[in-house]
């Protein structure tokens, strides 16, 4: 038998110190998972709102309808050179 090889027992202060650590790396895997489905799910709603406001909606949701213009106001613009 080589000499130092033997491990030496745990004490309860390693043991405990081994526990806390283990305790960590779980709640730090819990917190990587959280705040990747965050990111997944804000971007979603960056994206549903990028849509919305796209779609005509405003702010809050209220489909905002283009005013169509008359004829004549098509004309007056084209006369006074708007267009």
């Amino acid at each position: 038998m080589v000499e130092g090889t033997e491990e030496k027992p745990k004490t309860d202060k390693q043991r405990a110190d081994e526990e806390m650590l283990e305790k960590i790396n779980i709640a730090t895997e819990k917190l990587d998972k959280a705040n990747a489905k965050y990111a997944r799910n804000k971007a979603a709603e960056e994206a549903a709102k990028i849509d919305a406001e796209l779609d005509g909606e405003g702010e809050a949701g209220v489909k905002v309808k283009p005013k169509e213009e008359t004829p004549k106001e098509y004309a007056d613009k084209v006369l006074a050179g708007d267009v």
